[in-house]
């Protein structure tokens, strides 16, 4: 019983994870960068964005 457990928790964390990059897809504001690309390997998990011209948010708050 535990090992389908396992299996239908990773399922749902991987709907989840593929929703959530649906959604981020799909945002098209002139402040928000556009997502270009995405890796949903194990253990690649990577999100490739726009490079942002005006620095990180983290820059512009509080540099």
């Amino acid at each position: 019983m535990r090992g389908s457990t396992i299996t239908i928790d990773n399922r749902r964390r991987k709907w989840k994870r593929r929703s959530k990059l649906s959604v981020v897809s799909r945002l098209r504001r002139e402040y928000f960068v556009g997502l270009l690309g995405y890796c949903l390997e194990p253990n690649n998990m990577i999100l490739i964005y726009q490079f942002a011209t005006k620095g990180s948010l983290h820059d512009t708050l509080h540099g």
